[in-house]
C-alpha cells in the first residue's frame, strides 16, 4: 500500500477507536446511573415497608392495651358493686372478648402479686418482666416473656 492511502486509514483507526472508548464510557455511567437508581428505589421501598409495618404494629399493640384496659376497668367496676358476684362477672366478660378477638390465646387478670382474680394461672414472676425497658409505646402494656401453649405454639 502507499504511503498515502495508509495516513487515511491510520486516521479512521485511532477515530474510530476514540468513538468506540466515547461510547463504552457512556455506557459503563449510564449503567452506574441505572444502578444507583434502583437501589435508592428498592432502599425507599424497603423503608416504606418497615415504616408500614411499625405502624400496623402500634396500632395492633394499641388495640390490644385499649382491650386489656377495658377489662380491668370492668373487672374493677365489678369489684366495687357487686363483689360476690366479681369473679364470675369478669370471668364472662373476658369470655366475651376472647370470643371477638381470636388472637388472644387467653386473659387472666392478676393483681399486684400476679395472683389470678378470675378463672386462669397468675404469674408470681410478674414483677421480675413488668419493667420500664419491656413496656410498650410509653403506656401501660408490657411485652411478658414468651410462654408455649399446650398445642405446641408459642404466645
Amino acid at each position: 500500500m502507499s504511503r498515502g492511502a495508509a495516513h487515511p486509514l491510520r486516521l479512521i483507526s485511532i477515530f474510530g477507536a476514540l468513538i468506540a472508548l466515547l461510547l463504552l464510557t457512556v455506557l459503563v455511567s449510564m449503567l452506574w446511573i441505572d444502578h444507583a437508581g434502583r437501589l435508592q428505589a428498592a432502599q425507599r421501598q424497603s423503608m416504606a415497608l418497615a415504616t408500614g409495618s411499625d405502624r400496623l404494629l402500634r396500632a395492633e399493640l394499641t388495640a390490644v392495651e385499649r382491650i386489656l384496659r377495658g377489662i380491668a376497668e370492668d373487672g374493677r367496676s365489678f369489684y366495687l358493686q357487686r363483689p360476690e358476684q366479681a369473679p364470675t362477672l369478669l370471668q364472662a366478660n373476658i369470655h366475651a372478648v376472647l370470643g371477638r378477638n381470636p388472637d388472644f390465646a387467653t386473659i387472666t387478670p392478676v393483681d399486684d402479686g400476679g395472683r389470678p382474680l378470675a378463672l386462669g394461672q397468675g404469674d408470681e414472676a410478674m414483677q421480675q418482666w413488668t419493667v420500664p425497658e419491656n413496656r410498650v409505646l410509653a403506656g401501660e402494656l408490657y411485652i411478658g416473656h414468651v410462654e408455649h401453649t399446650p398445642a405446641g405454639g408459642t404466645v
